[in-house]
């Protein structure tokens, strides 16, 4: 059995437009902010304490995407087995352009923290009037990126009927997932291990994709794909069947645009700063509108930046399930089973521009790349999660006409990541 398929898809969102004919263009300067947004309408004012935000945040989505995908199966029938086996090849052509979340016109944020004292609780709309803001952001625009990446996995399996009572499903599924790279090493990275000292200026912890030695994704292949496929069905007697099985299932995830390294400087200019807070003993920083984005150019913004974890690898997801499956008469049937999985390598995004404790004075570990209140994401693959689940069924068959289903679960999910668990 052969297979072969393409999708392409086109699609241009989150153009601004404003439909008065009052705010063209530019015009940014009309309420106060030195920024020459690139689309009509104004950066966004965002009040948590409001029902309804100003502006827009121009989040502009350009994008080209191109999947090929390319399969075979093969099938033996051989005595009491079933034998199969098969290959999958994809072929991902990613070409983008997506200004982060924060958009092309930005935003300043307003949460009441610049308003509340010891005895009341802030309001946003007062730090608006105040104009004290807790963040300012904005991202700019370029052209599309290119990423690509190929997607390969091959198979085999046994079904094989022991006896007349029992069947075994064998199989074993091998994967592996090309690194992401850019067509035209438009990505960066951060040496991890080299946060002392490095600026712009003095870029000695900035990975650059095809450069001084580093690959063109920017982190390592992983070569140990190995998904292992075990089930099996069997017939107690002639009312009872017991099933059960286990199986390991990868998933490597996109990340979302937002946190690529296509995302970095000088690749797309990025503006982040997020203030002081203000405290017993200290007023805080609050941005003002005037002071715009950056002094109100994004053209050499470094204070956003994103990393991956070197070594981060595809989700390793293992399920297992046990079944047992009662008929009582010839249209009724009960079932009760245990349902669980365990994913490890799950996606964690953190900021790691934090300070060490809350009343530190010294600098952030980043700041002299992103400054004080700037934002580094670090990606890895180190988040785990486990999920357990008791599932009981009771079934009447089609009968005169009806046909009922009740099902309940009693389940327990757990995850955690390096700092936490939820």
């Amino acid at each position: 059995e052969r297979n072969a398929g393409e999708v392409h898809d086109t699609r241009v969102t989150g153009v601004p437009f404003d439909s008065t004919g009052l705010f063209p263009v530019g015009s940014d300067s009309k309420v106060g902010i030195p920024y020459a947004s690139p689309y009509p309408g104004f950066t966004e004012t965002n009040i948590s304490s409001a029902e309804k935000n100003y502006g827009t945040l121009g989040v502009v989505q350009n994008t080209i995407d191109n999947v090929f995908d390319y399969g075979d199966t093969a099938t033996w029938l051989h005595g009491n087995h079933i034998f199969k086996g098969g290959a999958q090849v994809i072929r991902y052509q990613e070409n983008y352009y997506y200004p982060g979340n924060t958009g092309t016109m930005g935003e300043f944020a307003y949460n009441g923290q610049y308003s509340k004292s010891s005895t009341t609780a802030g309001y946003g709309f007062a730090d608006v009037v105040l104009d004290k803001s807790e963040l300012a952001a904005v991202n700019g625009v370029t052209g599309r990126v290119g990423q690509r990446q190929y997607r390969l996995a091959f198979f085999g399996e046994d079904e094989w009927k022991v006896s007349p009572k029992l069947t075994l499903n064998i199989g074993l599924r091998y994967g592996y997932d090309q690194p992401f790279y850019e067509v035209n090493n438009k990505e960066a990275n951060l040496d991890l291990t080299k946060a002392a000292g490095c600026s712009v200026a003095n870029p000695v912890c900035i990975q650059y994709a095809g450069q001084n030695g580093n690959s063109r994704a920017l982190y390592n292949s992983f070569y140990k794909e190995f998904m292992p496929r075990l089930s099996f069905a069997w017939q107690l007697n002639s009312q009872q069947v017991l099933r059960g099985g286990y199986a390991i299932t990868d998933d490597f995830e996109g990340m979302g645009a937002a946190q690529r390294l296509t995302e970095n400087p000088p690749f797309i200019p990025a503006y982040s700063d997020t203030p002081t807070a203000p405290s017993a003993n200290s007023p805080g920083t609050p941005i003002s509108v005037k002071q715009g984005f950056n002094g109100g150019s994004i053209s050499n913004a470094t204070s956003k930046f994103n990393a991956w974890d070197k070594n981060i690898k595809p989700e390793l997801i293992q399920q297992y399930n046990l079944t047992l499956q009662t008929a009582m008469g010839p249209f009724f049937t009960w079932q009760v089973g245990y349902v669980g999985n365990v994913a490890q390598h799950l996606v964690i995004p953190e900021q790691i521009n934090q300070w060490s404790c809350p009343t530190c004075s010294a600098a952030a570990p980043w700041a002299s790349l992103v400054g004080p209140g700037g934002v580094v994401y670090l990606t890895t693959a180190e988040g785990y999660s486990n999920y357990n689940a008791l599932q009981v069924q009771l079934r009447q068959r089609a009968w005169h006409g009806l046909e009922d289903t009740f099902n309940y679960t009693w389940s327990k999910n757990m995850t955690k990541d390096r700092k936490s668990v939820v």
